[in-house]
């Protein structure tokens, strides 16, 4: 996972460095003339290099001409973004032998692309939508702990034997997962608050347990956890603070499918990097 989250950085730095070069140069560009009009609309086109950036403006008739202050969309391209914080699942304490999350070590892990398209002459307001690969790590307080699946239902087990001393237990989801957040920003104050939802197909799940046996380290990898959701869908909130950007996530379904295991709905928060 060390390895992962080392790699994940240096791909989202180098990314970063090109779109933020890209748009440095961008904001040197003339635009051009209009390209195409009709009565509602005009579109401008930008090209520099692989970056085409399109303003297109929604104009009303009056008596006195044309008026270009009625709404405003521009769109700058794609951006990526990476997003690194901790897990955990909300349990009512209503279901016995659930097994509770360590904050650390469970991480969250996403590093995607979005869009922003402003909305409006004054900047106030802007749409986000984009696609990442996402992680759920959940990694157990007791590493004594197993999510055991011997009778096609998820329910969780504890290593009673005393020749076996457990180190460390958890569970991972990956997701492809897409997303629309509409934000404000209020510049006086240098904040930014945004609000939307997601939704993101399972691509693969696994447990993982090291434990002593005898003696012996014994690392312990079993994958495909159908008893999972195939899908996540949530709400997704972030602030921006001058340069810090924080986000929460709250899944409105559970880690596990309906009937074949514990009620368990994830959550999580961390630390957005993104040049936007």
């Amino acid at each position: 996972m060390k390895n992962l989250i080392l790699i994940l950085f240096l791909t989202f730095s180098f990314l970063q460095f090109n779109t933020e070069n890209v748009f440095a140069q961008s904001d040197t560009t003339q635009w051009d003339q209009p390209i195409h009009q009709r009565v509602s609309e005009r579109k401008i086109i930008s090209k520099n290099n692989d970056t085409t950036i399109i303003r297109t403006i929604y104009e009303r008739d009056c008596d006195c001409g044309w008026h270009f202050d009625w709404i405003e969309l521009e769109d700058f391209g794609l951006y990526p973004y990476l997003e690194l914080g901790i897990n955990n699942w909300i349990n009512d304490r209503s279901l016995d032998g659930i097994a509770d999350v360590k904050a650390w070590g469970s991480w969250n892990v996403a590093l995607g692309m979005a869009k922003r398209i402003r909305i409006g002459n004054s900047g106030a307001f802007s749409l986000h939508v984009g696609g990442d690969f996402s992680w759920y790590n959940f990694k157990f307080s007791d590493p004594a702990y197993r999510v055991n699946t011997s009778t096609g239902k998820a329910f969780f087990t504890k290593e009673q034997d005393p020749n076996i001393n457990s180190k460390k237990s958890k569970l991972t989801v990956s997701y492809f997962t897409l997303h629309a957040m509409p934000q404000f920003h209020f510049e006086d104050l240098k904040l930014k608050v945004g609000a939307g939802f997601y939704g993101g197909i399972k691509l693969g799940s696994h447990t993982k347990a090291k434990f002593q046996e005898d003696g012996e380290t014994v690392k312990r990898r079993d994958a495909g956890i159908n008893e999972t959701n195939s899908w996540r869908y949530g709400i997704k909130g972030q602030v921006t603070f001058e340069w810090i950007t924080v986000y929460t996530n709250f899944d409105l379904n559970s880690v596990f499918k309906e009937d074949k295991g514990p009620d368990l709905k994830p959550f999580s928060f961390g630390v957005r990097f993104a040049p936007y």
